[in-house]
């Protein structure tokens, strides 16, 4: 009796467990699935950096912030929890100074490979990532990798930050060529004793503000580099400028740097109070905008790195220190199907602010100059918008400790 009954109760197991198979297994198939799905689309799409509202800090834990696909039209993001550390941007740095520096102080060449940077073990391609084939060997023809250059006027109020930014910039030789552009004998006399170069201001509009596009000119035709920059005259560098430059040229196919008209740029942070002790050594930036720096507006731009082709003759006569000339330059440089890359992920640029103000070129007499200019030029009032951080397709990126130039979606609004 007792073993019938115990034949009857295997059998009724038995029977159960077949019917709950197909259960476990579509359980299970559910799961798998969902995990895909989530690291795909989820994980791979998370790709940029912006400002977090409602808090205007770099984050919880000194973290900087990484924003979902979706931006909104008001030029903020709707940010998730996702968070990287600033400190990527300075992996293997000092092999890219030495390799760089050793090579730039008796030689007409920069010769970098991999090897010498030791870097060769952080190159990873993803699906998600833009794919170049390069090679070991690869040779940049120039005398220097960047040269970077600005222009201001004497102001007492911020003789301490122009003093910072000599320091800050003079730092990188030989890798950078400094230029000051000056017509003032006691800023040239500054800056060549920092180690600038100083070249006189010939071009300016008629209410006496630089022309952006003859500086421009003038560098590409007498420096030799890789790439040329203008950065606002308050603006201070951490090593990622160097290393994003250095991989980009890695990355880059040698046709593209030769053909294709190149243009980055990314945000700043706002420090207030920035003393002369506090930006050296250049490591030390990090920990200034992890403890008093504030993400500024995806709508300023400060500073514009382009390859020796890009067409600045066809820039109109804009000038700097009047609004609207960076998101025209970044709406032109999309608009034209230039390969343009958003590098706030890998370059810490720290504004340095006297206060909390930082829209003082909105209240000068000559803020409308470049509005009306680009007016008078194209008849219609022209998509600045489109010309935001947020819009910008392309953007460099530390992930998992390696180098990657990425694609991200961007909202309707910004085409």
């Amino acid at each position: 009796m007792e073993s019938s009954q115990c034949r009857r109760c295997l059998n009724s197991c038995a029977k159960s467990g077949t019917q709950m198979r197909p259960l476990f297994i579509i359980t299970i198939t559910a799961v798998v699935f969902y995990l895909l799905l989530y690291h795909f689309y989820f994980i791979n799409r998370r790709t940029f950096i912006t400002e977090r509202p409602g808090n205007n800090t770099l984050g919880r834990t000194s973290q900087i912030y990484l924003a979902s696909d979706y931006i909104k039209p008001s030029g903020h993001s709707s940010a998730d929890d996702s968070h990287r550390s600033v400190d990527n941007s300075d992996r293997n740095l000092k092999q890219i100074l030495d390799a760089i520096g050793n090579m730039t102080k008796d030689v007409d060449e920069i010769k970098l490979t991999l090897k010498q940077m030791n870097i060769d073990k952080k190159w990873a391609a993803k699906d998600s990532f833009m794919e170049t084939k390069y090679s070991t060997n690869r040779t940049l023809k120039s005398t220097s990798l960047l040269t970077i250059f600005s222009t201001w006027s004497r102001n007492e109020d911020k003789s301490n930050i122009y003093n910072n930014t000599l320091k800050n910039w003079a730092s990188f030789k030989p890798v950078l060529n400094p230029v000051l552009f000056t017509n003032d004998s006691v800023l040239a006399k500054d800056a060549a004793k920092a180690g600038w170069t100083v070249t006189p201001l010939t071009k300016t509009a008629d209410n006496g503000l630089p022309v952006l596009k003859y500086m421009y000119i003038n560098v590409i035709k007498n420096f030799d580099s890789t790439f040329y920059c203008y950065a606002n005259s308050d603006i201070l560098f951490d090593d990622g400028l160097v290393q994003t430059l250095v991989h980009l040229v890695y990355k880059l196919d040698n046709d593209i740097l030769s053909s294709t008209p190149v243009f980055l740029t990314g945000l700043r942070w706002n420090v207030i109070n920035v003393l002369g002790n506090e930006i050296s050594p250049r490591q030390n930036l990090k920990a200034l905008i992890k403890s008093r720096g504030k993400v500024f507006v995806t709508s300023a731009e400060d500073y514009f790195i382009t390859n020796k082709i890009y067409p600045w003759q066809d820039i109109p006569e804009i000038v700097v220190g009047s609004i609207a000339y960076d998101n025209w330059l970044v709406y032109n440089a999309r608009d034209k199907k230039h390969l343009t890359i958003n590098t706030s992920r890998t370059i810490a640029a720290l504004h340095q602010s006297l206060d909390e103000n930082n829209h003082r070129s909105h209240v000068r007499d000559t803020v409308n100059h470049n509005a009306n200019l680009l007016m008078d030029i194209y008849k219609i009032n022209l998509p600045y918008h489109r010309g935001f951080i947020e819009c910008i397709e392309k953007f460099t990126d530390f992930v998992n400790d390696t180098f990657v130039l990425g694609d991200r979606m961007v909202s309707q609004y910004c085409n």
